[in-house]
C-alpha cells in the first residue's frame, strides 16, 4: 500500500502490473483501490490487473469505471468486459439497449466498440440483444448494430418488420437499407412468398425499398407481381421502385 501511494506514476503502474500477474485474492483489494488513482494510466492498469480474477468480482469492480472521466480508461474497460465472455458482453449490451443508463457520449463509444466486435462475433452479439428491452430513443442505434451483424442480424430485423408498422419495424427497415446482397437475400425469398393482400401491402413496399436501396435485381420477380396487381397503389409502388433499379430486365 506504501508503493500504491508512491509519487512516481511508473512505480504505481509497475506495482499493479506485477500484482495483476500474481492473481492472488490477497492483492485484490489493493488493486481495486487503485481504481481511484488520480492518474488515468494507473487506473487503466488497475482495470487490467483485476481481469485475472473471477468474472463477478471483476464486473462489480469495473462497472463504476464505465463513467470514468478519461476516454482511455473507458476504452480499456469496454475491451476488458468483452474479453471475459458473455457476462461482460451483456453489460455493454445493457448500455446499447438503454437498460443501463450512461451519458450519450459514453453510449456512442460503446456502440462503436460493439460494431467492431460484431465483425468477428456477430452471433454472440445478436444472441445478447433482446429488442423487447429497447426503448424508442435507443432503437435506431440497436437496429443499426444488428444490421452490421450479417445474416444473423438481418433475420432478427426481418422478424421485427413482420410485427407490423411499429417504431422498431421502421428502424429495422432503415437499418437494412443499403446493405449488401448477403444481408438482404432473406428479404427476396420472403417477398416471393408473400400474398399481395391489403394487410401486407405496407410490408411489401418496405421490402422493395430495401432491395432497391441495395440495387438488387432479385427484386424484379416480386415487382412483376406488383405490376399485375388489381390495386392501383401497388402498381404505382412497382413503377416507383422499377425506376430506381438499373437492370436490363427492367426495360423489358
Amino acid at each position: 500500500r506504501v508503493l500504491l501511494n508512491d509519487p512516481s506514476v511508473e512505480v504505481r503502474r509497475a506495482l499493479l502490473r506485477s500484482l495483476g500477474s500474481v492473481q492472488s485474492r490477497f492483492w485484490f483489494p489493493i488493486i481495486k483501490d487503485a481504481l481511484a488513482d488520480d492518474n488515468s494510466q494507473v487506473r487503466a492498469d488497475a482495470v487490467k490487473g483485476l481481469m485475472g480474477y473471477s468474472t463477478p468480482d471483476f464486473i462489480v469492480a469495473s462497472l463504476p469505471m464505465l463513467e470514468d472521466p478519461s476516454p482511455f480508461v473507458r476504452q480499456v474497460v469496454y475491451l476488458a468486459l468483452l474479453s471475459i465472455g458473455p457476462e461482460g458482453l451483456s453489460e455493454l449490451i445493457a448500455i446499447e439497449t438503454g437498460v443501463r443508463a450512461v451519458s450519450e457520449e459514453h453510449a456512442g463509444e460503446v456502440d462503436v466498440v460493439l460494431r467492431r466486435y460484431a465483425v468477428d462475433h456477430a452471433q454472440e452479439v445478436v444472441a445478447a440483444i433482446d429488442l423487447d428491452q429497447v426503448n424508442g430513443a435507443d432503437c435506431k442505434r440497436v437496429t443499426a448494430l444488428l444490421a452490421s451483424c450479417g445474416q444473423q442480424g438481418a433475420s432478427v430485423l426481418l422478424a421485427e418488420m413482420d410485427q407490423g408498422l411499429t417504431q422498431r419495424a421502421f428502424h429495422a427497415r432503415r437499418a437494412l437499407m443499403g446493405k449488401p446482397h448477403d444481408a438482404v437475400e432473406p428479404i427476396t425469398r420472403r417477398l416471393l412468398n408473400v400474398d399481395l393482400d391489403y394487410t401486407k401491402s405496407a410490408r411489401i413496399t418496405v421490402y422493395l425499398d430495401i432491395l432497391n436501396a441495395a440495387s438488387d435485381p432479385a427484386a424484379l420477380p416480386g415487382l412483376e407481381r406488383l405490376i399485375l396487381s388489381e390495386r392501383p397503389y401497388l402498381r404505382a409502388e412497382a413503377a416507383r421502385v422499377l425506376a430506381g433499379i438499373n437492370d436490363a430486365r427492367t426495360v423489358a
